[in-house]
């Protein structure tokens, strides 16, 4: 019966062979199928060895069983291995299109490299200096247009830049101090008794006082660029007083009024001539600003007290009557002015505010106010026009009460200017 047995099942030693080479070769065979084989080979190997005596084979089967494993294992492992350098090698041939692209070098200029070393070096010198500390000035004036902003007439916004374009004019449109050396018929007397009659023509029609002030500085300019004989200095003066006043005025006097007022020692077209001529030679030239704009803007630092600049326009018909003070600027003027105006009713004191708004501080105000001072002192009736205009009670009588202060004005200038008074 068992012979019988063992004769009827060689396949299953073949199949054992098999098995364990389809384990070698599949990593993926089921558990179940192997376990259950391996168990029926195992039950015939015992039975064989207990009929004919054989060792037993069991060791045998769990080599045979240990060994598959370990070589699936193995090749498990290989193909692992195999994916994962097929991974690692698409990476490295990705990085490798990225690093190997060859960069073009940038190409400086050799000027921009040039520029580039010398700001590095100015940079190196400024962090070697030590910057000094400047205090800044502090500002003790008032902003007096800050509050005109709703007043179109004060143009509060453009007064900065039109002060300092009357800055600029007044410098353009001044006259020559010394241009009577080059007259040889006419004098700065002569001058003088012209300037006084035009004052007295202007006052007869009423006129303003800009009028008049143009009219001197364009006659000063226009006798700054020409000679001109005696008999014709009336002419010029007439024609320089029209000019100015066309030019001021809303309604100006006629031709026929200035040849009544030369005694028709001229005529309309002599008149007219002289007018032509003396544009053409001042090149149409208009624009001076005057002492009365910086008066008024002087003014307003002074609470634009009536008195203090009444007294003012005083001194500054005398700036136009003196010849020391032709090639004086308007603003100078008027600056002196508004001091010896305030000196003559007792206050004293120049603020920070009039100081900025007249442009002129204390000191640089005294030469000028020094000659108004001498003029008064020396011979206040010399020019009898300008004694008599402003005797009256429209100008509140300003010629009287300034002989009562001329001697504490005197007094008040050599105590800030010791030295003011030594010479001309």
């Amino acid at each position: 019966m068992v012979s019988k047995v063992v004769r009827a099942r060689p396949a299953p030693a073949s199949g054992i062979a098999k098995h364990v080479r389809g384990a070698s070769v599949s990593t993926t065979a089921s558990s179940k199928t192997g376990t259950e084989e391996g168990s029926v080979a195992e039950k015939v190997v015992l039975k064989r060895a207990a009929t004919k005596g054989v060792p037993s084979t069991s060791s045998f089967a769990a080599k045979a069983e240990t060994k598959t494993r370990t070589t699936a294992a193995v090749k498990g492992k290989t193909l692992l291995k195999h994916e994962i350098d097929d991974v690692e090698e698409g990476h490295r041939v990705f990085k490798r299109r990225h690093v190997d692209i060859p960069e073009e070098p940038i190409q400086q200029d050799e000027s921009q490299i040039e520029a580039d070393r010398i700001a590095a070096e100015l940079i190196e010198a400024d962090a070697k200096v030590v910057p000094e500390f400047k205090e800044e000035p502090v500002e003790l004036w008032d902003d007096l247009d800050a509050g005109d902003w709703d007043d179109p007439f004060m143009v509060s916004e453009y007064v900065v830049e039109v002060c300092k374009y009357w800055k600029k004019l007044e410098v353009e449109t001044l006259p020559q101090g010394d241009y009577m050396n080059r007259q040889a018929e006419i004098t700065w007397e002569h001058r003088g008794i012209l300037v006084d009659w035009i004052l007295q023509v202007h006052a007869r029609f009423n006129m303003l006082q800009e009028s008049f002030l143009l009219s001197v500085n364009v006659l000063d300019r226009f006798l700054s660029k020409r000679q001109i004989s005696i008999g014709r200095l009336q002419l010029v003066g007439l024609a320089s007083f029209l000019i100015a006043t066309k030019f001021e005025e809303t309604y100006a006097p006629s031709v026929a009024e200035m040849v009544t007022l030369a005694d028709k020692q001229y005529t309309a077209d002599d008149i007219l001539k002289a007018e032509r001529y003396i544009l053409k030679t001042l090149n149409w030239d208009l624009r001076s600003p005057g002492p009365m704009n910086w008066l008024r803007r002087g003014s307003k630092a002074d609470h634009s007290e009536t008195k203090a600049r009444t007294i003012a326009k005083y001194l500054i018909e005398i700036g136009c009557l003196e010849w020391r003070l032709v090639a004086v600027v308007p603003s100078l003027i008027s600056a002196a002015a508004l001091w010896l105006a305030r000196l003559t009713l007792g206050r004293e004191e120049w603020t920070p505010n009039l100081a900025h708004y007249t442009t002129y501080s204390e000191e640089e105000i005294l030469p000028t106010a020094k000659i108004m001072l001498e003029y008064i002192l020396t011979n206040p009736i010399q020019h009898e026009s300008l004694y008599k205009k402003f005797s009256s009670r429209r100008y509140f009588r300003v010629r009287r009460p300034l002989f009562l202060f001329v001697a504490i004005l005197t007094l008040v200038v050599c105590r800030l200017a010791p030295g003011c008074w030594r010479g001309h």
